[in-house]
C-alpha cells in the first residue's frame, strides 16, 4: 500500500507506502497479546481452560492526535471506512459492527485514496481499492495455560493509495502513523481493548544490500548484483556510466534489473530495482508485532488470575484459511513480523495463549560477622532488568526498585513496595543484582550474593515447571546475580499466586588468619567421688593483619562410656565457671560458646570450659582401659576415651586446621569404687577369727569366684574387716568362709547393691537380726554381722560327762534340725531365681 500526497493539481506526488501496515493489526493484536514474551515450554503438562466463540470490533482509526477531532480527520483526510459499518454518518463513524467467529466475516477497515478516471477517489463505503487490514475471529475452544492457540486471521491488502499532507507525520518524514484499537471477547469471558499503531512509510528508497544479499533497510548497505547475480561492493555512477558490473538488483518479478541512472531512487515500480535475496524491500509493508498483554483479568474457580497474551503469528502467505495446528507446530513457526508486496495481500494466522498472572515481590537481607555488623555500614542494593527481549516483563517492570535493609538477618529485611506482574509458564522474566563496591578477595572485603529463595504466598517453595524448587536450580547464577523467573510453575490456588523472593547478602571478611586450639587444665576427681568437674580452655588467636571475628564456636565433650555429662559451663572469665550465668545450653551439634567476638591483630581470645560429669562403671560399654586418653599417628586425642573434649570452628576460621583442637585427661577408676566396711559381733561384744570373701555375682552361680583377696581384716581389730574398693552400682555377696572358734559361721552369702551414696540389702528380710547396715550419709557404710551361736564350756569329769551328754544329744538333734532348715531354704531361693 501506498500514500502519496496530491499536489496542488489534482495529479498524484511521489507514491507513499504503507509500509506496517499490518504492523498495525499486529500492534492492534499485538496489544491484545504479548508476542514477544519468551515462549514456555509447550511439552510441560499444563492446566486447560475451557473457552468458546470469539468476537470482535475494529474502532477508533486516526491519523493525527494533535486535532479536536481524531476520527473525523481521519475519515475526511485519510478517507478511513469501516466494515462492517457500525453507528453514525460515514465521516463520525468510529467503529465497525462486532464480527462472530462462524460468520465467516472479517472486522476492517479501509483507508487512502486510489486513482479512477486520473483522479484521486475518497469512497463513501469500505472499498478493496483501498489498502485494508481486518481480522476475522476463530472458534476458540479448549487451551492449555501457557500454549500457543489460534486466536483468528489477519489480512492486509497492500493497495497502492493517496494521502492528502494532512495525514501525513507533522514532521515532514514522509509517511503515516495510523492507531486504532481492537477490541475483543474471548468466549463472552475475556473482553479487551488492545490499542495498536501502524507505520505507513515512504516507498521511495535506495536499492542497497549487505555481504549476503539481503536488503538493508537502513539504505546504508555497500553491496549490489551484477547481471549474473553475484553480489559485490556496489557500484557508483559516474559521468560515462557505472563504476563496474555492481549496480543491478531484483524486481517484484524476481529479474535482475540495472539501477536507475545514478540510483537516486526508486519509485517501487515494475521497472524497478528494489530486492534482495530474501524477498525484501523498502516498498513492502510489514506487519509487526508488539509485546502488549489483556488489560482485563479473567479468574478461574480457583480464584487463579490470567491474561490473554500475544504470541505472534505464522505467516501463511496469499493462503486466508488458517487451520489450526498442535502447539508444538505452532510454536515453532511463530514470528514477530511479516512482509506484504505492493499490489498483493497477505494472510496471518494469530495465536495467543492464555497466561497465569502472578504479582512477584523483592526483599533483600544481609548478614556478616559480628565483628562486621559492628563497623560495616549497609549500603542501598540496586537491580537491573535482564528479562528476555520482547517480554512483557522488560518492558512492563523496568529496574526493580534499590533495596537497603535496615538492619542484619532476616527480621530486618526490606521489601520493595512495588509489585511486578509475572506470566507463567515462560514469562521471560530476569533480575539481576548489581555488585555493591569491590567483590571481595582474600585479602580484602567485600559484599556476595549468597542466595536467593523464592516463596508463593500460602509460605511454600517456588517450584519451577518440572516441579523442582525453583531457587535450587540453575534459575540462581549466584556468580553472575541473577534470577531467571523464566521457568516458575503455575499456582494451583489463589494462595500459592504472590510470591516472593528474597536476595540474601552476605559481608564477607578478608581470609582469616586465626588459630584454634583446645587444652586440657584439669581436673578434681577423687577416688571413691564418682561426680567430677574437668576443666578446658580455648584459645583463638590472630596472625593476621587486620581485626577478625572467631565465628561460632563449639564445644563438644565425647566421654568414655560411663562417664555422663551433667552440666557445661563457659566462660571468657574462669572465675565464672560453676556459676548459673556461665551454664551452657546443649544442642544437636553441641554447647554453642559464642556466635563470634572480635580478635585484634596479634592477639589471643580464651574461652574456658567446664564440664561437669559423672561416672558410672556399670553403664554399657565401661572400661578400666578407656578411662584413658589415647591419641591417633598425627597426635589428635581419640573421642570416647577418658575426658575427651573438642572445639568446632566455622569453615574458613581455623588456619592451622583441627589437629590440635582436641583435648583429653584421664580418669582413675577409683573415681567409680567405693570399698565397704564389715564389723563381726556375737551376744559379748567384739568377734575375732571370721574370714570373709566378696563375690560380683551371686557364689551359687556356676564359675563364680570370690575377688581376688577382695576383704581383708584390720590388723588392729580382728572384728573388722574392709573390702578392696568395689564398683559402685554393682551387686555383690559376701560370704563368711571361717566363723570364730566357737561361733556358727553366716548361714547364707549376704547380698547388697553398692551406690555411690552407701550400701543396701537385697534381702532384709532374710538376714533381719543378723545383719544390719548402718546409713550415716558417708560412705564407706558398715556391715555389721551379729553371731549368736557361742558354745558351752566341756568339764573333763565323768559326772560332767554324764551331764554333757544330754546336751550333746539336744544340741546334735537342733544341728540337724537347723541344717534341715538351711537346706529348705537355699532350695527355696534357688527356685525363687
Amino acid at each position: 500500500m501506498r500514500l502519496s500526497a496530491p499536489a496542488a493539481p489534482p495529479r498524484p506526488a511521489a507514491a507513499r507506502r504503507f509500509p506496517r501496515l499490518l504492523g498495525a493489526l499486529a500492534l492492534v493484536l499485538a496489544c491484545l497479546l504479548n508476542v514477544a514474551h519468551a515462549a514456555p515450554s509447550v511439552a510441560v503438562p499444563t492446566m486447560q481452560v475451557d473457552l468458546g466463540a470469539t468476537s470482535a470490533q475494529i474502532h477508533n482509526v486516526v491519523t493525527r492526535q494533535d486535532v479536536s477531532n481524531p476520527e473525523r480527520y481521519a475519515n475526511t483526510h485519510a478517507c478511513v471506512r469501516y466494515s462492517p459499518r457500525g453507528g453514525g454518518s460515514t465521516l463520525d463513524m468510529t467503529t465497525t459492527a462486532t464480527v462472530t467467529s462462524g460468520s465467516g466475516q472479517y472486522a476492517a477497515f479501509s483507508y487512502g485514496r486510489y486513482r479512477q478516471n486520473g483522479r484521486q477517489v475518497c469512497p463513501d463505503d469500505f472499498s478493496d481499492q483501498q489498502s485494508s487490514v481486518g481480522f476475522l475471529p476463530g472458534d476458540t475452544r479448549t487451551v492449555s495455560v501457557g500454549a500457543p492457540f489460534l486466536i483468528g486471521t489477519m489480512h492486509h491488502h497492500n493497495a497502492p493509495i493517496f494521502t492528502d499532507p494532512g495525514s501525513e507525520r507533522p514532521d515532514g518524514s514522509g509517511g503515516a502513523l495510523i492507531s486504532g484499537g481492537m477490541e475483543v471477547d474471548l468466549a463472552n469471558t475475556i473482553r479487551t481493548s488492545f490499542p495498536w499503531t501502524l507505520d505507513e512509510t515512504s516507498n521511495i528508497c535506495r536499492s542497497t544490500f549487505d555481504a549476503s544479499g539481503d536488503y538493508d533497510p537502513s539504505g546504508n548497505g555497500g553491496y549490489a548484483f551484477d547481471s549474473t547475480g553475484a553480489i559485490g561492493p556496489r557500484a557508483s555512477w559516474q559521468f560515462r556510466g557505472w563504476s563496474s558490473d555492481y549496480h543491478y538488483a531484483y524486481d517484484r518479478s524476481g529479474r535482475l534489473r540495472s539501477f536507475p541512472a545514478g540510483d537516486t531512487s526508486a519509485s517501487g515500480s515494475d521497472d524497478g530495482a528494489l530486492y534482495g535475496l530474501d524477498g525484501r524491500s523498502c516498498e513492502d509493508d510489514v506487519l509487526t508485532m508488539t509485546a502488549v498483554s489483556s488489560d482485563s483479568v479473567w479468574a478461574d474457580a480457583n480464584g487463579v488470575p490470567y491474561k490473554l497474551v500475544l504470541r505472534g503469528f505464522v505467516n501463511n502467505g496469499r493462503n486466508e484459511t488458517c487451520t489450526v495446528m498442535d502447539p508444538e507446530t505452532a510454536e515453532a513457526r511463530l514470528e514477530t513480523s511479516f512482509v506484504t508486496q505492493e499490489n498483493n495481500d497477505t494472510y496471518g494466522c494469530l495465536y495467543g495463549s492464555l497466561e497465569q498472572v502472578r504479582q512477584v515481590t523483592f526483599a533483600k537481607d544481609v548478614s556478616g560477622s559480628a565483628i562486621t555488623q559492628q563497623t560495616v555500614g549497609i549500603p542501598q542494593f540496586t537491580y537491573t532488568n535482564v528479562s528476555q527481549t520482547g517480554s512483557s516483563a522488560l518492558e512492563g517492570w523496568g529496574d526493580p526498585s534499590p533495596l537497603r535493609p535496615t538492619g542484619w538477618g532476616g527480621e530486618h529485611a526490606a521489601t520493595d513496595p512495588r509489585t511486578y506482574e509475572l506470566f507463567a509458564p515462560g514469562g521471560g522474566a530476569a533480575v539481576r543484582e548489581d555488585q555493591s563496591g569491590p567483590a571481595p578477595t582474600e585479602s580484602t572485603p567485600g559484599w556476595r550474593l549468597s542466595g536467593v529463595t523464592c516463596t508463593q504466598g500460602d509460605g511454600t517453595p517456588l517450584l519451577d515447571q518440572d516441579g523442582r524448587v525453583l531457587d535450587q536450580t540453575d534459575a540462581v547464577n549466584l556468580d553472575a546475580g541473577t534470577l531467571d523467573l523464566d521457568r516458575a510453575g503455575l499456582a494451583r490456588s489463589s494462595a500459592e499466586v504472590p510470591i516472593t523472593c528474597t536476595w540474601h547478602n552476605e559481608y564477607v571478611d578478608p581470609t582469616p588468619r586465626l588459630r584454634v586450639e583446645k587444652t586440657f587444665i584439669g581436673s578434681d576427681a577423687t577416688a571413691g567421688t564418682p561426680t567430677l568437674n574437668a576443666d578446658y580452655a580455648i584459645t583463638v588467636t590472630n596472625d593476621g593483619s587486620t581485626a577478625q571475628d572467631t565465628g561460632a564456636l563449639v564445644d563438644r565433650p565425647d566421654l568414655a562410656p560411663g562417664l555422663t555429662v551433667n552440666t557445661v559451663w563457659a566462660s571468657q572469665d574462669q572465675g565464672l565457671l560453676g556459676q548459673p550465668q556461665s551454664v551452657v545450653q546443649g544442642a544437636a551439634d553441641g554447647y554453642r560458646l559464642t556466635e563470634g567476638v572480635p580478635v585484634q591483630p596479634g592477639q589471643s581470645q580464651v574461652f574456658y570450659v567446664r564440664v561437669n560429669a559423672t561416672l558410672d562403671p556399670a553403664a554399657s560399654g565401661y572400661t578400666d582401659e578407656n578411662l584413658g586418653c589415647s591419641q591417633t599417628g598425627s597426635g589428635a586425642y581419640e573421642a570416647g576415651h577418658g575426658l575427651f573434649n573438642e572445639v568446632l570452628a566455622e569453615d574458613g576460621k581455623d588456619v592451622d586446621g583441627p589437629g590440635n583442637n582436641t583435648a583429653c585427661g584421664p580418669v582413675d577408676p577409683g573415681v567409680g569404687r567405693l570399698p565397704v566396711t564389715i564389723h563381726k559381733t556375737g551376744v559379748m561384744g567384739d568377734v575375732s577369727g571370721a574370714v570373709f570373701d566378696v563375690y560380683s555375682m551371686d557364689p551359687s552361680t556356676p564359675g563364680a569366684a570370690p575377688v581376688d583377696r577382695g576383704v581383708m581384716v584390720n590388723p588392729d581389730d580382728g572384728s573388722l574387716f574392709t573390702t578392696v574398693p568395689l564398683d559402685i552400682n554393682h551387686d555383690y555377696w559376701l560370704v563368711e568362709t571361717q566363723a570364730p572358734a566357737g561361733h556358727q559361721r553366716l548361714s547364707e552369702p549376704v547380698g547388697f547393691h553398692l551406690a555411690a551414696d552407701g550400701v543396701t540389702l537385697l534381702d532384709p528380710e532374710t538376714a533381719a537380726g543378723t545383719v544390719t547396715v548402718s546409713r550415716t550419709g558417708r560412705v564407706p557404710d558398715t556391715i555389721t554381722i551379729h553371731d549368736t551361736a557361742i558354745a558351752v564350756p566341756l568339764p573333763l569329769t565323768g559326772g560332767g560327762l554324764a551331764r554333757l551328754l544330754p546336751a550333746l544329744g539336744a544340741a546334735a538333734l537342733f544341728a540337724g534340725s537347723g541344717a534341715a532348715a538351711l537346706h529348705q531354704r537355699r532350695a527355696r531361693r534357688r527356685n525363687a531365681r
